[in-house]
């Protein structure tokens, strides 16, 4: 049975798990950036936009050390609001949340889902806690242009596309989404 939990800074055991799931869908995540035909069509009605250009090994590598010595940074940072997926004590995934740049919304900074354990509900049910606890506030979003089923989960949830660019030296194609938020939801007009 899985169970969600919201924590604060975790322990370093805790921590440890949280970065193994993280670099296991890591792998995933390069596929979808730089070849998401070899992981299949996106889900039908989702639009994605053309991978990467590929990039050379070194750089792959270079942009993975700077990503997880980035994430064990936030891993310690006490501004981040994390909420865990657990079935015994091993993680299943994790969602992390912060005040977003942009005033009056949250966003979800990072969703992981350990690989065996994809397509199973648990990103939806880590989703699901975050608006949950946002209230009546936006909650954003940033993923790759290339993530079908990132970009699927977050629009069955009312999320919408209000951006574009790109990030990093392998200059990586991301949108970013949001939810117009339970307030703005009951009165469109206002």
């Amino acid at each position: 049975m899985v169970r969600i939990e919201s924590i604060g800074l975790p322990s370093p055991a805790l921590a440890g798990q949280l970065l193994e799931v993280w670099q296991l869908a890591r792998v995933q995540e390069v596929a979808l950036v730089f070849a998401p035909a070899a992981l299949g069509a996106p889900p039908s009605g989702i639009a994605t936009e053309p991978a990467t250009p590929p990039a050379t090994e070194a750089a792959l590598k270079a942009a993975t050390e700077s990503a997880t010595d980035s994430l064990i940074e936030d891993l310690k940072n006490e501004s981040f609001y994390r909420i865990v997926a657990f079935e015994g004590e091993q993680v299943l995934g994790w969602i992390s949340v912060a005040v977003d740049d942009e005033p009056g919304q949250m966003c979800i900074e990072l969703l992981v889902v350990r690989p065996q354990c994809q397509r199973q509900g648990i990103g939806r049910l880590l989703v699901e806690r975050v608006l949950a606890l946002s209230g009546a506030a936006p909650v954003a979003v940033v993923t790759t242009a290339t993530n079908g089923p990132a970009l699927a989960l977050y629009r069955q949830f009312g999320f919408v596309h209000y951006r574009s660019g790109s990030r990093g030296e392998l200059a990586v194609r991301i949108v970013k989404l949001r939810t117009a938020g339970r307030q703005a939801q009951a009165h469109p007009g206002g």
